[in-house]
């Protein structure tokens, strides 16, 4: 319990003796006659004793003669090096020049660079790192430099150009995937083992348009959830291109997993055999499709509408089928899978498309509406 005001004078004696004469701080004094340190400074102020402004040399200017400071930016010293040397920020240094009405060298001007040679470097091809070292500064005085002079924007113009060289080969293959196979940034990240942040400079580079959150939100359906292959496609299918060209029939499948029996992996295949490498664990379901685009339109449904239920376990990710893992029991799955199999018997494929609202772009929407006016027979069997 801390004194009242009353109590508290009558150790004003104390107080004044202890701070003056004992060199205690007011936070000391306040923690020791349990107090704020208001009510110190009300007592040292009654007793006319001026509080002490303390003073920190190691971040703080103020030991050094601005004298000092000045001869040491004179002989081309920054105020980054001044500081260092002193053992100083370089902020302090710069408000103690500042509060002395002293303004530190332009140092565009003591190394005698203009935005004109700049801009002549910048054509020549020379880099950032490159340019600051040919005028003799640091690259962040550099850029600094770069919007007191005016030409910050050519400056961000390099960075924006600047991808590395080990990329060159793949940049022609990451902008046809991005642009023509509509694959998401982050599915091109993974599969070319980059970061987001370079694939979107490549396709900045090239003035490539980039589409919104719900383009990219479609494309991940239709892509990322495909084996990890990226050759299936609407327009493919569309286009009967690619896989597509294969008259077989085709089967859709669910299987559960060997080790994660609770797990299920629902997909496509001409040949039901190869699906049985070791992580397959039991079949649950098949059923049989008359050709690739009404199997690959219908696994699109399942892979759409439990697309929240994606799962991968960490020692599958680098598994082949790992996109199309569902958090699901596959009995649960196969209840799912032959009501809307039931469905699109009766819908036939394009208005089960269009029925199962799968998200696709506005033009390939427009052609497969245009094909549901025409009078399709579907051939399916289980």
């Amino acid at each position: 319990m801390g004194y009242g005001k009353g109590r508290l004078d009558y150790f004003a004696n104390d107080i004044c003796h202890l701070y003056v004469n004992n060199q205690k701080s007011i936070v000391w004094l306040a923690s020791h006659f349990n107090t704020c340190k208001d009510s110190i400074n009300r007592i040292l102020k009654m007793n006319n004793i001026e509080a002490r402004v303390k003073v920190k040399p190691h971040n703080s200017s103020a030991h050094i003669p601005i004298e000092e400071l000045k001869r040491m930016n004179d002989e081309g010293m920054t105020c980054k090096q001044i500081g260092n040397q002193a053992g100083v920020t370089t902020s302090s240094v710069s408000a103690r020049f500042k509060r002395a009405g002293i303004t530190p060298i332009n140092w565009a001007k003591k190394f005698q660079f203009t935005k004109d040679e700049v801009l002549t470097l910048i054509e020549e091809g020379l880099n950032p790192e490159e340019i600051a070292s040919h005028c003799g500064v640091g690259y962040e005085h550099l850029m600094k430099l770069s919007k007191q002079l005016g030409f910050n924007e050519e400056i961000k113009q390099i960075h924006k150009n600047k991808v590395s060289g080990r990329f060159s080969s793949i940049e022609q293959d990451v902008i046809d995937e991005y642009r023509f196979e509509q694959i998401s940034q982050r599915a091109l990240a993974k599969k070319f083992a980059l970061n987001r942040a370079t694939i979107k400079r490549i396709l900045d580079r090239y003035d490539t348009e980039i589409r919104d959150r719900n383009t990219a939100a479609a494309s991940r359906v239709l892509h990322e959830e495909n084996d990890g292959s990226h050759q299936d496609s609407i327009r493919r299918a569309l286009d009967g291109s690619g896989r597509f060209k294969d008259p077989r029939p085709c089967y859709f499948y669910v299987y559960g997993l060997a080790r994660y029996p609770q797990l299920s992996k629902p997909g496509i295949t001409f040949d039901i055999s190869r699906r049985a490498d070791i992580e397959y664990g039991e079949q649950h379901l098949i059923l049989q499709f008359s050709s690739r685009l009404e199997a690959f339109f219908f696994e699109r449904s399942i892979s759409y509408h439990t697309r929240h239920l994606r799962v991968c376990p960490s020692d599958l990710d680098g598994w082949g089928g790992y996109s199309e893992i569902r958090n699901i029991k596959p009995k649960d799955l196969v209840t799912q899978a032959n009501s809307l199999y039931s469905r699109f018997q009766s819908l036939g494929v394009w208005n089960y498309v269009l029925d199962q609202k799968l998200r696709m772009k506005s033009e390939l929407l427009a052609e497969v509406k245009q094909r549901s006016l025409k009078p399709v027979t579907t051939k399916t069997s289980s």
